[in-house]
């Protein structure tokens, strides 16, 4: 829930070891190396190295069925690993298309039969010509000159043959490509061609005994890839060298006792102004799913805040907001168990798998509250209906709503925005947007809901959040020194001012999460309707078209609330709402660590 403070290291030592220095260095672990030449210079992660590698892992790696793992290194090839694993994979590939043509050919040619092509010797002259003719245009073919016949019929479809010597007119159909091949042949050829993929198939299982080796060897690679970038950024002049990183604060105990144990001189300091640290967020794993949203969009400045608590509660409660409906929160609930082995296999995924608990925690509680099971209301004066206090049809009330939730989440990002610049004249901005924007609602609702006793406060407030943000927009120029100081407050000013349309059009944007949730409910109840339609008009198949509608509607409900959940969820918290609480966009702290390649235990 922090973005943890860091400190700048600096070790020096002598050029001839620096290479070992930093081999110890990686093995150590907790400490990001930046360009000692070019402090503010972000580093470009390496590049994996050896592709033709990482591809043959990953083939072995998804392999249907797995082989106990080879730990001595005696034997190991892997170069010949890797190019046996590709080949196999290429071949494989080809064969799959090659089968795929030929069960596709032996479809269209099942009608026809097995036959074999006479010579045209054989046939004085003529050729064999095939159509596929619908019965509706049978009657075509009755003028036709050159004798035909009908081989077989497939409910409307009638094969036919035309022996001619040249292709006849007249048809209304176009012409049946059938090929030279006979059926048994291409049989034969789908057969070889499976058998052949099944031995290589087999082949890539043996070749599984290598993957732990080949794990081992792509990590490898890929730690001589960081110690080189490490080189690449460290000082040297032949005869004492330096690196330069940043480490967690409370892990500089470990970098000075690895500097004495290494004969290194250790200077540890604080990062000033001109520094622009990596960020490194901590977060508690029950709550880390935020962590990883954040992550995955942007990561934000070291200087400041952590917005991933936010995004794990808000992104959850949109998402409930947008469904609406308990009966689809069970659905979702099942649906994560079934992937929760799955996302369990990795920290990152057990985070998320923790954030899809509490989105199907969170619509469970709002389905409740809105009292839908499946698009049903519970009967009046039943349990489930004492807590169906909110009605997702009202649409003045869930507009108010949908605008002021907006409203307080602007007002958290701003709170944290001015956070962040505690101590300094610029808090003063997020903090006066805070004014404005709740003046603003304040006013609104007062009008919107026949509260005069709000409107007058809430202009006034508002004005005072507008004054706020036109003198404090330039807070390095506070006070001014000279009149084009005072000018460059005013133009700041302004241009501060034209970012209330932004603030009125982001929160109006926050609607989207009213729309998205009367649309699902209004289809819910409508696949109801149109399934006891089905079952009241059609007594005996009327029931399984019901159940059909049913499944089927629902089915496709759930799958656009929950893209509308993913889509619209992320897009208030990562767009609207980071715009107001990340004034500064930061890099990830990334530990020059020896790399782990994870397989799995036989």
């Amino acid at each position: 829930m922090t973005i943890c403070p860091v400190q700048k290291v600096t070790l020096f030592g002598l050029s001839s070891e620096k290479r070992q220095v930093l081999e110890n260095l990686q093995e150590l672990g907790i400490v990001h190396v930046s360009d000692i030449n070019n402090p503010n210079r972000v580093p470009e992660r390496p590049g994996l190295g050896d592709l033709d590698s990482y591809k043959a892992f990953k083939y072995l790696m998804s392999a249907p069925s797995r082989r106990r793992q080879i730990t001595s290194q005696a034997g190991f090839d892997a170069q010949g690993v890797v190019e046996d694993t590709l080949q196999v994979q290429d071949r494989i590939a080809e064969l799959t298309q090659s089968r795929d043509h030929l069960i596709e050919k032996i479809r269209q040619l099942e009608p026809w039969g097995d036959f074999s092509f006479p010579t045209l010797e054989d046939m004085g002259g003529n050729h064999l010509w095939f159509y596929t003719v619908p019965r509706s245009r049978l009657q075509a073919l009755s003028s036709l000159s050159s004798p035909w016949e009908i081989v077989r019929v497939e409910g409307d479809a009638h094969y036919v043959v035309v022996v001619a010597p040249e292709e006849p007119s007249g048809i209304p159909v176009p012409r049946t490509h059938t090929g030279a091949v006979p059926l048994s042949v291409l049989r034969q050829q789908l057969d070889h061609c499976e058998m052949e993929v099944d031995e290589l198939e087999a082949q890539r299982i043996v070749l599984t005994h290598w993957c732990s080796l080949l794990a081992r060897h792509l990590a490898t690679a890929e730690d001589m890839a960081n110690i080189g970038q490490a080189i690449s950024c460290s000082f040297d002049d032949q005869v004492l060298m330096g690196v330069q990183g940043w480490v967690r604060k409370d892990h500089a105990e470990k970098v000075e006792a690895f500097a004495r144990r290494h004969g290194l001189v250790c200077v540890l300091a604080d990062p000033d102004l001109s520094d622009h640290p990596p960020t490194l967020l901590s977060n508690p794993d029950r709550f880390g799913g935020g962590e990883e949203v954040v992550k995955f969009y942007s990561m934000p400045g070291y200087r400041t805040v952590d917005p991933s608590l936010a995004i794990f509660f808000l992104f959850s409660l949109f998402f409930a907001i947008i469904t609406s409906d308990a009966g689809y929160a069970v659905v979702l609930g099942f649906l994560l168990m079934g992937f929760w082995g799955k996302l369990s296999q990795s920290h990152s995924g057990r985070r998320l798998a923790r954030l899809g608990l509490m989105i199907v925690g969170m619509c469970f509680m709002w389905g409740v509250l809105a009292g839908s099971y499946f698009g049903f209301k519970p009967p009046a004066g039943s349990f489930p209906a004492r807590f169906a206090v909110i009605d997702v049809s009202d649409t003045g009330f869930m507009m108010k709503l949908s605008i002021l939730i907006g409203v307080l989440h602007l007002l958290l990002a701003n709170a944290m925005a001015a956070w962040s610049h505690r101590g300094s004249l610029a808090a003063v901005v997020p903090v006066s947007w805070m004014a404005l924007i709740a003046g603003g609602a304040m006013a609104g609702f007062g009008t919107m809901g026949d509260i005069p006793s709000i409107v007058t406060p809430g202009y006034v407030l508002a004005g005072v959040g507008g004054l706020g943000v036109f003198l404090f927009s330039a807070p390095e120029m506070l006070p001014p020194r000279r009149p084009m100081d005072v000018l460059r407050i005013i133009l700041a000013g302004l241009l501060g001012l034209t970012k209330i349309t932004s603030a009125f059009g982001d929160a109006l944007s926050y609607l989207r999460l009213f729309a998205l949730g009367l649309a699902g409910s209004s289809l819910a109840m409508t696949f109801n309707q149109l399934a006891m339609n089905a079952a009241d008009s059609l007594p005996g198949i009327g029931l399984i078209i019901a159940f059909v509608t049913l499944v089927a509607g629902h089915g496709l409900n759930i799958v656009l609330s929950i893209m509308g959940g993913v889509v619209h969820g992320l897009r208030l918290n990562v767009l609207e709402f980071f715009n107001w609480c990340i004034t500064e966009e930061g890099y990830p702290f990334r530990a020059f660590a020896k790399k782990e390649i994870a397989t799995w235990t036989p």
